[in-house]
């Protein structure tokens, strides 16, 4: 599965060879507008899925945070377990980067 700096790079390197061609001076007036065309077009798709994987990865990250409190709880609030600290400033650090 591509990282998102690989899918980032491709898609670059799709904008920028669409660049080139309607800036073309060869290109025919078809082409530049095929190619303008299709630039917008993936800028759009490209947009549109980074939204989405945020939202996505923003809905994972909350369930994230559900589960470890409901794992807190379980185990006790007040339990004389050190790593219970650390556990609740884990979910604490964690909510606050959804802000």
């Amino acid at each position: 599965m591509p990282t998102n700096a690989q899918t980032q790079r491709k898609y670059e390197d799709a904008r920028r060879a669409l660049n080139n061609i309607a800036r073309s001076m060869l290109a025919t007036d078809a082409q530049v507008t095929a190619a303008r065309k299709a630039r917008t077009r993936l800028s759009r798709e490209f947009i549109r899925q980074n939204i989405a994987d945020v939202r996505q990865r923003t809905a994972q990250f909350s369930q994230f945070i559900r589960d470890i409190e409901r794992v807190i709880n379980r185990i006790g609030r007040n339990a004389p377990i050190r790593a219970l600290d650390t556990l609740k400033a884990v979910v604490d650090s964690a909510k606050l980067l959804l802000r």
